[in-house]
């Protein structure tokens, strides 16, 4: 499965949006049973489809966009379907935080080690150093 660029998106952001309620592989009646409120729409400006929700307030939210529709999006919109996608975001987050703050200390580590060595041996200075 390919997902659509961000430019090509963007491109087609005032296009006129075209139902699609069939193609040839029957990949619109396999998202339909994946959910009855997903649907699918071509964008005529851009020319790429658009995976939408019909939520409850009328609106039709965007899940993705594809340049083709192919037989693995109905899997990946199962799995979506399936997951706690913002349990999992905040996963995500806080690994990545946890990998910024670690490449921090190794970057800062041994410079820091040397400037304590430097302020006790010059200054006379205990290990008071405060790092918020």
């Amino acid at each position: 499965m390919q997902k659509s660029p961000i430019g090509l998106v963007s491109m087609g952001r005032d296009g006129q949006l075209v139902e699609v309620e069939n193609d040839v592989l029957s990949v619109c009646e396999q998202i339909r049973q994946v959910s009855p409120t997903l649907g699918v729409e071509f964008n005529l400006r851009s020319e790429q489809y658009r995976i939408y929700e019909a939520c409850e307030d009328g609106r039709r939210r965007t899940v993705m966009w594809t340049p083709e529709l192919t037989g693995d999006i109905p899997n990946h919109l199962r799995r979506i379907a399936a997951s706690n996608y913002i349990v999992e975001m905040r996963r995500r987050d806080e690994q990545a935080e946890r990998d910024q703050d670690h490449r921090l200390h190794e970057l800062v580590g041994p410079i820091g080690e040397k400037l304590a060595h430097a302020a006790r041996k010059d200054k006379q200075v205990g290990l008071r150093i405060f790092v918020p």
